[in-house]
């Protein structure tokens, strides 16, 4: 069976798309009338949202990079079944998913070298980028307090 990777050429679609709409929103919003504090909470999701959009895209164009008939562990295994799965991890932007090849063998743990390659934490759902703010967040009082924060945030 052949283990196939999504298309590439359409990484940064969804962005794009939600990119468009952005500008399109703006321009009703300079039509109408609005304050700027308005203007700028409804930026933010947007901006939020496109963030997230590219952060997925990039993800998934770097996918690709590890596309290997087999690969050999550092345990000197060599993994040939191939599967590809996702992953969803949350991040600073929101919620992605890492659709990624993982590497199989008899006898032999499954391998990921994407989650490698991104650093990704083996025992946790949350970037390491997120931990870390929710970590300062929390230096600063309890914390539901600092979930509270970086849920607004």
């Amino acid at each position: 069976m052949k283990t196939q990777l999504a298309p590439l050429d359409n990484a940064f679609d969804a962005a794009r798309a939600h990119f468009e709409t952005t500008i399109g929103q703006c321009t009703e919003i300079a039509k109408g009338s609005g304050d700027l504090s308005a203007i700028e909470i409804k930026m933010r999701e947007r901006g939020q949202e496109q963030g997230r959009l590219l952060v997925e895209g990039t993800l998934q164009l770097m996918s690709i990079r590890f596309d290997a008939p087999t690969l050999a562990g550092a345990d000197g295994l060599t993994r040939g079944w191939r599967r590809v799965s996702t992953r969803t991890i949350l991040t600073t932007f929101g919620e992605v998913a890492i659709t990624r090849l993982g590497f199989h063998g008899k006898e032999a743990g499954a391998l990921f070298p994407l989650d490698g390659a991104l650093n990704l934490p083996v025992d946790s759902r949350m970037s390491a980028d997120l931990q870390r703010h929710i970590a300062r967040e929390s230096a600063r009082g309890s914390f539901q307090q600092a979930c509270d924060t970086v849920e607004a945030f």
